[in-house]
């Protein structure tokens, strides 16, 4: 697209910042609105998108600008603009937009097919991990060689092409299994927010006088299967210390 080194590095690190960014954003979603598995067929399918249409840019010559020999000093090429611009920088956010929501909600949904209280289940999570994670690193091992070898030989267009039919052949193959998958009830709630809400809590909280017994911190009654954090006078201002401690481990 003739873009300068500089310009070209500043358009390759606002497209990664997005991409890690966003991620937050569509957690959030996941968790509070849509559930994890519609998060990550939305992103899938925005993600193959942004493939397509990368795809189709880099095939057609009238959404490029004219062929210029850029390692020639004397050449004046010209730069992307326009519409074509405007279809390049869609076409990488909706690739960015896809990319983040797989990141966040694809792990944490393979997470949820698994009972962690359930020592065969449990050890089936962390193999699941490793293997999600030895998936991650193929995957860029083949991007950067494959798919760079394909589009220095072939084209971007073919480039692009491999990466939407690889996109689009995964997620016909996470819809084939949603019959068996465990759906877990949208809880409306995130982690953040439940840091938040302990902050808020803690901050009108704070000039409470403490009682004398500790168990009257907590609404949990002690008597309830599970582990309680002791008590300790350490931060015994603090109502964050004491809505832990009340939360149990």
């Amino acid at each position: 697209m003739h873009f300068e080194i500089a310009d070209a590095a500043n358009q390759l690190t606002n497209f990664l910042g997005a991409c890690y960014v966003l991620s937050i954003l569509v957690a959030f979603l996941a968790d509070t609105c849509i559930g994890r598995w519609k998060a990550v067929i939305i992103s899938g399918c925005v993600e193959f998108l942004g493939l397509a249409l990368l795809a189709v840019q880099a095939h057609y010559p009238k959404f490029k600008p004219p062929v210029c020999n850029v390692f020639d000093q004397n050449s004046h090429c010209e730069k992307v603009g326009g519409r074509n611009a405007l279809l390049l920088f869609v076409s990488l956010y909706l690739l960015a937009i896809g990319s983040a929501g797989i990141k966040a909600a694809l792990p944490s949904y393979g997470a949820d097919q698994f009972d962690d209280k359930d020592p065969k289940e449990a050890r089936q999570m962390s193999s699941f991990f490793n293997y999600i994670l030895l998936a991650i690193c193929v995957g860029g091992t083949t991007s950067l060689t494959l798919l760079v070898w394909v589009q220095d030989k072939k084209g971007w267009d073919f480039g692009f092409g491999l990466s939407a039919g690889a996109m689009f052949l995964g997620m016909i193959i996470f819809v084939a299994g949603l019959p068996m998958y465990r759906m877990q009830v949208v809880q409306g709630s995130n982690a953040l927010i439940e840091i938040i809400r302990v902050y808020v809590a803690a901050i009108r909280n704070r000039k409470l006088q403490l009682p004398q017994d500790p168990s009257e911190l907590c609404e949990i009654n002690h008597d309830k299967e599970g582990e309680f954090q002791s008590h300790t006078d350490t931060f015994s201002s603090s109502s964050v210390v004491n809505i832990y401690w009340c939360s149990g481990s």
